[in-house]
């Protein structure tokens, strides 16, 4: 039994310190107002070069190839969606469920932006 244990624990100490392993919401490196800033920013850049509403997966696109290391666990979220549905709660941006994919539109900025 205590070899077991053992090997389960250098096991669990391996897997947390690959370097391939991101982090998770709980061991977030950045904070969410630094995320949401960065969103803010890629949505703003794409309002002005378009006209109508911006699906949330554009927005991460684009955010991806000009910043290609953005990870949204770095900054505690679980997924993209989620980041978005914050800055829907925080009265960032006016967000809408897009029944056909899943994912959000985001039609405009919100009150708090």
């Amino acid at each position: 039994k205590d070899g077991k244990d053992g090997k389960e624990a250098k096991d669990a100490k391996d897997a947390k310190d690959s370097p391939r392993n991101k982090p998770t919401a709980t061991e977030a490196l950045g904070t969410p107002e630094e995320a949401l800033e960065i969103v803010l920013e890629t949505v703003e850049s794409l309002f002005a070069d378009r006209d109508g509403n911006l699906f949330a997966s554009m927005v991460k696109q684009v955010l991806k190839r000009k910043r290609p290391n953005f990870s949204e666990a770095y900054y505690g979220y679980r997924t993209f969606n989620q980041l978005i549905e914050d800055a829907g709660a925080r009265g960032l941006l006016v967000i809408q469920k897009d029944e056909r994919s899943g994912g959000y539109v985001i039609l405009s900025f919100g009150p708090e932006a």
